[in-house]
């Protein structure tokens, strides 16, 4: 059956949408509650329960299921049903060796951008890491791992690319299950604390960027690097202590340290 975690869900009718929009609004419903933290991997989702709840037919519901599954988000049991994908190690792997790829091009497009997205850019971090301190200080663990994904996909929004932006909403709520899949094997603030200095870290990096590109290309060029660095130091940190915590280790008081 469906069992999913506490908090509330971002449940919404699709009852008077054409059919192609009402699947695409069905995955996008079902994709924010799997980023929330609504559902837990492992929990099977129920199809009649969940046509219920999105307001949707059944055979709508089947369609996002299939998107959902294609996405990696879901996987399909034969006789079974459909649940939530769980990371291992090795998938967890494969999802930094991505995240490497698309991040550190996006520092290099932030060096580059406009002074007004780079301060865009700046600015969403900047009130992600607040909201994140702020559900710190209330043991509101999911919506910090909320705030910490919206950290990084403002970074890579700034180079405008609306495909690449969609691709790495989706990779981060496969990083999202990456993070409960390791939540299963402690909690979630050993799993989400360790990175809220770090992403406050991130914008005070990406701030000198900004400030070097208004000297010298020589200045921007070095800061760019620096950036780069830390942020490549920060997703090796952060791989090795989701599958550290995934294999049953403590890495992540280590954290950034």
């Amino acid at each position: 059956m469906t069992t999913p975690a506490s908090g509330s869900s971002s449940r919404r009718s699709s009852s008077d949408a054409t059919p192609d929009s009402a699947v695409n609004q069905a995955v996008a419903a079902i994709s924010e509650d799997i980023a929330s933290g609504f559902y837990q991997p492992g929990d099977q989702l129920v199809e009649q329960e969940c046509a219920q709840d999105y307001q949707v037919s059944r055979n709508t519901l089947r369609e996002a299921f299939r998107i959902l599954q294609r996405q990696q988000l879901l996987v399909h049991q034969p006789h079974k049903g459909v649940f939530l994908r769980s990371f291992d190690s090795e998938a967890t792997a494969e999802l930094y060796v991505y995240r490497r790829f698309v991040q550190l091009a996006a520092i290099d497009a932030f060096a580059y951008a406009s002074e007004d997205k780079q301060q865009q850019c700046i600015d969403t971090m900047i009130a992600a890491c607040d909201a994140a301190y702020n559900a710190q200080a209330e043991g509101d663990w999911r919506a910090v791992g909320t705030s910490n994904s919206e950290v990084h996909l403002a970074l890579v929004d700034v180079a405008g690319i609306p495909k690449l932006s969609e691709d790495m909403r989706i990779i981060m709520v496969q990083s999202r299950l990456a993070f409960l899949s390791a939540a299963h094997r402690g909690d979630l603030a050993a799993t989400h604390e360790p990175f809220i200095d770090g992403n406050r870290e991130l914008a005070n990096v990406l701030t000198a960027v900004q400030q070097a590109a208004n000297t010298s290309e020589e200045a921007r060029d070095a800061a760019r690097r620096q950036a780069r660095a830390f942020l490549h130091d920060y997703l090796d940190r952060a791989e090795r202590t989701v599958i550290d915590l995934i294999e049953g280790g403590s890495s992540a008081l280590g954290f950034l340290r």
